[in-house]
């Protein structure tokens, strides 16, 4: 597919806006709810996999959530129905 969204509208699927708006709002139990328990966090080359663990892990070690981390999407493009990679600043 590999088919980008409009990261200003409407056509950012569902879930991604979701996601972002729960960390804008620093709602980490929402945030945590989005990954499944093979999810996966690439930070600029470092993947972090395992839901709740290893995630929270790089949140807490990173800083993200707890320190009223913003996310801005840059990019958005859905690779596959059930794949969707996000690029954000």
């Amino acid at each position: 597919m590999n088919q980008p969204a409009d990261i200003n509208g409407s056509s950012l699927p569902y879930p991604i806006g979701r996601l972002v708006k729960a960390v804008n709002r620093g709602d980490i139990e929402s945030f945590f709810g989005f990954f499944p328990s093979d999810g996966m966090v690439d930070d600029s080359g470092r993947l972090f996999v395992g839901r709740y663990d290893v995630i929270r892990r790089w949140s807490d070690e990173e800083e993200f959530i707890d320190a009223k981390g913003h996310i801005t999407i840059t990019s958005c493009f859905e690779q596959t129905k059930n794949t969707v990679s996000v690029t954000v600043d």
